[in-house]
């Protein structure tokens, strides 16, 4: 949230402050929803998406939003969506 803030207004940003679950994880509580509901926001309900690059779930949101406006939010750099696809050298 610190990086967002660096950017954005705080009154312009979204947060679900539920805890943060992950799927490949046992689960902190049972509700897990959170993890389908900021799936859902930051890969359909965007314009501009500001991820970690190192983020897995950051990276599954950049590569199946609809569009290409997709930012590292550390440096504000944008990233290309084929550079989602792997954190090793890419292949093709």
């Amino acid at each position: 949230m610190n990086y967002v803030i660096r950017t954005f207004n705080k009154s312009q940003i979204i947060y679900n402050t539920d805890i943060i679950q992950h799927l490949d994880r046992k689960s902190v509580i049972s509700d897990i929803s959170k993890i389908f509901v900021d799936s859902y926001i930051l890969s359909q309900k965007t314009d501009l998406l500001f991820i970690s690059f190192n983020s897995n779930f950051g990276r599954i949101a950049g590569l199946s939003c609809n569009h290409n406006n997709i930012y590292n939010f550390v440096d504000n750099t944008k990233i290309n969506k084929k550079d989602l696809l792997s954190k090793e050298e890419m292949l093709f």
